[in-house]
């Protein structure tokens, strides 16, 4: 355990690890799966259109912030399908592995420090859900403020680089889902009251380029949905579609989410290590970190359960403060017990192999089930002629099967209509009053209309001009009724 790894080996070691881990868990967009995922396809969709030319919110909508639909887009400019976007997840895994292995290795020997980044892998894979998520991207930005944070907690000097690089990593995270933004938050309202306490005169510098930072991403955003006339749904999509949301999941709060056994370990494991740490810092006089610890932990839970939908895969956003929390308990353990590092390493990789283990066998149920689902999806659209593919409306269909597809979808809201109208219900409207208008040749729906409820005005419509001509494991295709010359 004494003998140092060299540091060019612990490089090999975490790019290595990282891609591994990338590669058979962010099994959303990976080559090796491509299960596409349920919100994951629909960031895929929105990018792919956007990369097509399609205005975001006006040619489709989902109810995120832009930067998520951004993300997604600009691999698909230059690689077509989802390997670009999970290049891009890798490469901004390895550069998150580096930043939290270079923080560790301040504090700890080579060998120790490789533990670190290898357990925020651990918990981003066992919690994000396949990835393409905006708490995997989010986390991103948040460790390279941590980075700055860790930085500044070591010398007290704030550059006017690191205040500018606060305010644009908070403004990027919070344009993907300001949630998100809980771990950024902490470390400025740290820094801030620090700063209030020991340097006034600072204040004033930091906060005019925190804003330049924040503006930097702000200004763009604003004059895009400015030019294209979007700029009420920009609003609301990233605030007041969220804000509807939170209400409609108070119905179903929780403070512990539903997940599997090896997610809910993992989360626990992951409040034990901060609250052990917290607890280590303040017995070893180490009153700021416990403090950033208390704080950041108060904090992203509470960001988290606001949104009244605490999916297991909202808890990603614990990762980074795990492991920077991870960084000192094993500093002060190993002043406390050297002997009992091995024993604790170990089990901790013995943990870390049986959940992997165990939703690995998850990950081979979803390349079996894709691969069905893909095969139905193909079943179903090779029905419809060429040169009407453009004329079909999708009313529920998961983005999956539009994004397989490349389904051209004239409506903008195109997938989980009837989820979205217990929100805003001017989009059952919308979606009946485009089928009334536009006639569409092509109806596919998730759901019969012969036994769904949710919108009985389009069901009638489709009764009454439409026929069902085909149904499989991924849903019904319906034709429009072609009426004879006379009636």
């Amino acid at each position: 355990m004494q003998k140092n790894v060299p540091s060019t080996l612990s490089y090999v070691i975490l790019i290595i690890g990282a891609t591994l881990f990338m590669l058979f868990f962010a099994y959303n967009t990976s080559p090796l799966i491509e299960y596409f995922g349920v919100d994951s396809s629909m960031y895929l969709v929105m990018g792919k259109a956007m990369a097509q030319g399609k205005i975001l919110y006006s040619g489709l909508f989902d109810h995120k912030g832009p930067i998520i639909f951004i993300i997604n887009m600009l691999p698909q400019l230059f690689i077509d399908g989802t390997l670009g976007v999970w290049l891009t997840e890798l490469f901004l895994m390895l550069i998150s592995v580096v930043m939290i292995y270079k923080m560790a290795n301040h504090y700890l020997d080579n060998t120790l420090s490789l533990y670190i980044p290898l357990l925020y892998v651990w918990i981003t894979v066992t919690f994000f859900n396949g990835g393409n998520y905006t708490e995997e991207y989010s986390n991103f930005f948040c460790l390279i403020s941590l980075y700055i944070f860790d930085k500044w907690l070591k010398n007290k000097k704030l550059t006017a680089p690191m205040v500018f690089i606060l305010g644009l990593c908070f403004g990027i995270v919070f344009f993907m889902r300001p949630n998100n933004i809980a771990l950024i938050v902490s470390i400025i309202l740290f820094i801030g009251i620090y700063m209030l306490k020991k340097s006034q005169n600072e204040i004033g510098s930091a906060f005019f380029f925190g804003c330049l930072g924040l503006i930097t991403v702000i200004l763009p955003i604003l004059i895009y949905h400015l030019c294209t006339g979007t700029l009420y749904d920009l609003i609301y999509a990233t605030f007041l579609h969220n804000i509807k949301y939170c209400q409609i999941g108070a119905e179903r709060f929780r403070l512990i989410p539903n997940g599997n056994s090896p997610q809910l370990l993992c989360l626990f494991i992951a409040l034990g290590i901060n609250t052990i740490t917290m607890c280590t810092c303040y017995s070893n006089s180490e009153e700021k970190v416990g403090t950033f610890i208390l704080l950041g932990s108060a904090v992203l839970p509470l960001a988290i359960l606001i949104s009244k939908h605490p999916f297991i895969y909202y808890w990603t956003l614990l990762a980074p403060l795990t492991a920077y929390s991870a960084i000192f308990l094993i500093k002060y353990s190993i002043k406390i017990k050297k002997k009992a590092l091995p024993v604790i390493f170990l089990t901790l990789l013995l943990t870390l192999m049986g959940t992997n283990s165990f939703l690995a066998t998850k990950i081979i149920e979803k390349k079996s089930y894709i691969t069905e689902y893909k095969h139905s999806v193909h079943e179903m659209y090779k029905l419809i002629p060429d040169n009407e593919k453009n004329h079909c409306f999708a009313y529920n269909m998961p983005a999956m099967f539009i994004y397989e597809v490349n389904l051209n979808t004239p409506c903008k809201y195109f997938t989980m209509q009837t989820w979205m109208a217990k929100i805003n219900p001017d989009i059952e409207r919308y979606c009946t009053e485009y089928v009334k208008e536009n006639h569409p040749e092509w109806i596919l729906s998730l759901y019969s209309f012969e036994t769904d409820k949710t919108n009985p005005e389009l069901s009638e419509i489709i009764k009454t001009s439409y026929t069902q001509v085909f149904n499989n494991d991924c849903g019904y295709l319906y034709r429009k009724i072609k009426k004879r010359k006379g009636d």
